[in-house]
């Protein structure tokens, strides 16, 4: 996989975005995995349940509490955990793969890029606003299609991975508040107030 990005913004959006490529299909199949056997568990008794003022019956709570953190560190490290035995893709990046520090071989390495393109199967654009802006990476998208086609080209806006994230953690807390609202104070308008507000800040962030 060849990834080709502008490296003018943070460095944290592209990271999401290649996570976000290369392992959310895995952590999709392993949370159905662990949420439904969460879910067989609890329907057992032999995980805790919670029963809200005015319903009739209880709810589990593990689920709602692990979802996001399970979903977080699988995203993130799934492939380095000692159970995963999972070998990471080999991908092709050119201000890591090209030499930054010798010109001459950096040279070299440029002149070489349309080698490195037609053995790359597929490519990830980490997309920006900037991307189609500068000569490079228009470059690198017009060598990529030339040689294979349109649909081994992926592109992923940097803004997607960063809203499901955004989404994720808001959900968790706005869990959270409820399964402590419900318990203590039967004040249910307050979440959607406390969600609001919360997803108001991160999006001034």
């Amino acid at each position: 996989t060849s990834i080709s990005t502008k490296w003018g913004p943070p460095r944290r959006y592209k990271f999401l975005t290649m996570v976000y490529h290369f392992n959310l299909d895995r952590v999709l199949i392993v949370m159905v995995v662990v949420m439904g056997a969460l879910g067989i568990v609890t329907a057992a008794g032999f995980l805790p349940e919670v029963q809200s003022k005015g319903e009739p019956y209880a709810r589990g709570v593990c689920c709602r509490l692990l979802c996001a953190p399970v979903f977080a560190v699988l995203l993130f490290y799934g492939r380095e955990l000692p159970f995963a035995a999972c070998q990471g893709p080999s991908v092709f990046l050119d201000k890591t793969c090209i030499d930054q520090e010798d010109k001459v071989i950096m040279k070299l390495g440029i002149e070489k890029l349309g080698a490195f393109l037609s053995h790359s199967n597929h490519m990830l654009v980490v997309y920006t606003d900037v991307y189609l802006q500068k000569l490079w990476t228009v470059y690198e998208v017009a060598a990529f299609l030339s040689l294979h086609a349109n649909h081994r080209m992926t592109v992923i806006p940097v803004i997607c991975p960063t809203i499901l994230i955004m989404v994720l953690l808001l959900g968790w807390v706005r869990n959270v508040l409820t399964l402590i609202m419900d318990v203590y104070v039967d004040f249910p308008q307050m979440l959607d107030v406390v969600t609001l507000i919360m997803g108001f800040i991160v999006l001034r962030s």
